[in-house]
């Protein structure tokens, strides 16, 4: 009952709007740590002892031991800085690739768009192969698989994927918001609804009715608008029906090409073909308009298909609510509070560990400040740090070469206590110095925002910087 009562609380003060109060609210639910257990098997040590080891998971139920929380996946490098590089480095290159090669399909003839919204829950789709009725779209929920994650970010408990949960704790406490009908049930099969968010609306709706479809045309190109994240088979099919539907109607050249532009203009999770949700997976689970959610896109995107054809406006239904007006602010003015200086720090920015005196190429420099919390200030049109090259001895006149949205850089921002009751912090910067960088004079600039609400007065941001010594990388 204590969790219940945190998650709807937290629910109730962090629901964001329409299309992210859910996943905000859930977020917050599965980070209510479970009790350890006694035994090895499901301890949290044998859980780390699990991935460090490198064993397969359960494929069926992506599973260690029986638990979602033990299977992780593994990028392919020693860690997710390295993998982040390796598999963007790799996109990068194909697309540059595509980017330089000779334009075998010059983009030439009519640009339009059509646009329309679409109430999903209670409308009746048909097969595109068979043109028989398939089934009806459902209210929007979300399944027991979607609480398992995937192996990029499993969940908690005992929810696994491929699978429904058999402990009725979870139904019983959640019966608290909202019980699933008999016929919300019947038509989300074989989902096993978790959270039937299409029927909570306090203080605001968890999901949306309403999604928006949209066809933009560039000559023979055709991208596809839709607001949903797509599985790879999905995909194909909603693009080779689209196109065969273009193509017929005089839209596409037969070697016309469709792409799909995916979570945009809203959000409205997973879609799923009828053959993978019927497996029950992380996807499937968040599938939320149940299994025939696919043929209802395509049946939408048919819609748009014929308006542009006819040269008429599709009819659609009425835009969900704006609820960005009903945003909560995080940043300053959140839920901040004093910052104290750590131990030894006469003011922020002040430098605890400084750079040695020379580098070179691959290696990593690191400097530690005196900090205040990063929320204070986002520095939006700013930054946190600034790697600048000296352009004279005396470094009086320097040029940036790097900062917080490069590579190379990174902060660490580390929290401590003082007087075993003020939290204090420090932020560690690294420069990780790139192959190609010229030999001469560096130095480390930090720049952040302290805060101070005093007992009695009003209470003000303080902008703080910080410079460390200037050391020599080396040719």
């Amino acid at each position: 009952l204590y969790s219940l009562s945190c998650f709807l609380i937290r629910c109730f003060s962090y629901s964001l709007s329409w299309n992210s109060s859910f996943n905000v609210c859930f977020f917050f639910f599965l980070m209510i740590r479970r009790p350890p257990r006694s035994t090895l098997s499901s301890s949290s040590a044998a859980s780390d002892v699990y991935k460090r080891q490198g064993l397969p998971c359960d494929n069926e139920h992506s599973t260690c031991n029986g638990r979602s929380e033990q299977c992780s996946a593994q990028g392919p490098g020693k860690d997710m800085f390295e993998s982040c590089q390796i598999i963007g480095q790799k996109q990068f290159d194909v697309a540059n690739q595509l980017f330089h090669q000779p334009n075998e399909m010059p983009l030439d003839g009519v640009v339009d768009s059509v646009h329309m919204y679409v109430n999903m829950p209670g409308r009746n789709v048909t097969d595109p192969e068979t043109g028989k009725v398939a089934g009806q779209l459902c209210s929007p929920a979300m399944g027991d698989a979607f609480a398992a994650g995937t192996i990029d970010g499993p969940g908690m408990f005992d929810f696994t994927q491929s699978a429904n949960s058999s402990n009725p704790l979870w139904h019983f406490l959640v019966g608290f918001v909202h019980k699933s009908t008999p016929k919300e049930k019947a038509c989300q099969e074989p989902k096993g609804i978790l959270l039937p968010t299409g029927d909570i609306s306090f203080p605001w709706p968890w999901a949306t009715d309403t999604v928006p479809v949209q066809i933009l045309r560039l000559g023979q190109l055709a991208i596809l608008v839709q607001p949903s994240e797509l599985t790879t088979m999905s995909g194909r099919r909603l693009r080779k029906y689209v196109k065969a539907r273009m193509v017929q109607k005089g839209l596409l050249p037969e070697d016309g090409v469709v792409v799909i532009a995916g979570l945009a203009n809203g959000y409205a999770d997973y879609t799923t073909t009828f053959e993978e949700y019927q497996h029950q997976r992380y996807e499937g689970g968040s599938t939320i308009f149940g299994p025939h959610q696919l043929n209802g896109y395509v049946q939408a995107f048919y819609q748009l298909v014929d308006a542009m054809a006819a040269g008429t406006a599709p009819a659609s239904d009425p835009a969900p609510e704006d609820f960005s007006h009903k945003l909560t602010e995080f940043s300053s003015g959140g839920k901040i509070s004093t910052d104290y200086m750590p131990s030894g720090a006469k003011n922020f920015g002040q430098v605890m560990i400084d750079a040695a005196s020379s580098y070179k190429p691959g290696q990593v420099v690191q400097v530690t400040f005196a900090a205040a919390n990063p929320l204070n200030n986002l520095r939006p049109t700013g930054t946190f740090t600034t790697v600048q090259q000296c352009l004279d001895p005396a470094c009086s006149q320097s040029k940036p070469v790097a900062d917080d949205g490069d590579w190379e850089t990174r902060l660490h921002v580390i929290k401590a206590k003082k007087d075993l009751v003020l939290t204090t912090r420090t932020i560690r910067i690294e420069w990780f110095i790139p192959a190609n960088t010229p030999p001469g004079q560096y130095r480390i600039l930090h720049r952040g925002t302290s805060y101070d609400d005093p007992l009695i007065g009003k209470a003000t941001f303080t902008p703080y910087q910080g410079v460390s010594s200037v050391f020599t990388v080396q040719a």
